[in-house]
């Protein structure tokens, strides 16, 4: 039998293809983090792993990756995203060969650099999560849901009101989300407690987004003659690949999922 892992993009394949997936399991890859549970539904055994985002919180046990969901089966990454995995100090020095040290202090201080932005980032990110989603604000009214039900008055004026107090009650849900004086306040403390951590180089490769952390290393990598963060990318990326122990001995979430994928085909509990 044959199982199967959905992922999000290019660089998820090849890294878990290496270092996480067995015989019996097979990876694809199929775009959106949104739509990787409706793919995974659609196949046998199907299953998916996500980047986690701005979409949830940290979790306590960062051991393993977090069962996403139950129905497909999924999890996401307890880091941002799969690229700060390709961040870790030993990993990261190994492939561009700097040293372990320098390379924490230049993405603790991208980390200082860009922590209002990551601030700004994340106050968004949990808006986003209470918001309605856009299918709420649906075009017809609860009676007409069924289909070829039609409202019992079609009069101009029954339709503008209507639309005009189904519109009114949407509002109402996402205007205090997005009110100025709470985005101003939740910044603020979003802000204070990014900063508290901008020493501690794991809490920044679990909080930060990677792709910024890299960005906010692009004078570095290029004053030490490592090219563009693009291409820091594709050398950590073909590194990993052929040195996967090591690279596993570095990630241990990476060897727990390993198991968790291992127990999955063998029908032992959910994993995760």
């Amino acid at each position: 039998m044959k199982w199967l892992l959905i992922v999000e993009g290019g660089l998820d394949k090849p890294l878990l293809d290496e270092l996480v997936i067995e015989p019996n399991w097979a990876t694809e890859a199929r775009g959106s983090k949104t739509a990787l549970p409706h793919e995974a539904r659609r196949e046998l055994n199907g299953h998916y792993l996500r980047d986690r985002d701005f979409d949830h919180e940290p979790p306590v046990d960062r051991s393993t990756p977090t069962v996403d969901g139950l129905d497909p089966l999924g999890w996401r990454w307890v880091r941002h995203e799969i690229e700060n995995y390709l961040l870790e100090p030993g990993i990261a020095a190994a492939a561009l060969g700097v040293d372990p040290s320098a390379w924490s202090d230049a993405l603790l201080d991208a980390a200082a650099r860009i922590c209002d932005y990551e601030a700004a980032r994340w106050v968004l990110g949990a808006a986003r999560r209470v918001l309605p989603p856009t299918y709420r604000l649906n075009t017809y009214p609860k009676s007409c849901k069924k289909d070829f039900k039609l409202p019992t008055t079609l009069d101009a004026k029954s339709q503008i009101a209507w639309m005009t107090s189904h519109a009114e009650a949407f509002r109402a849900r996402v205007e205090p989300v997005l009110a100025d004086e709470r985005l101003r306040d939740e910044f603020r403390s979003r802000a204070r407690e990014l900063t508290a951590i901008t020493h501690d180089i794991d809490e920044v490769l679990v909080w930060f987004s990677g792709k910024d952390l890299l960005g906010g290393c692009r004078e570095w990598l290029a004053a030490h003659g490592r090219g563009t963060p693009e291409k820091a990318v594709e050398r950590i990326r073909d590194w990993m690949k052929e040195n996967p122990d090591e690279a596993r001995a570095h990630l241990p979430e990476w060897t727990a999922l390993r198991q968790t994928l291992r127990q999955r085909a063998a029908g032992v509990g959910v994993g995760g």
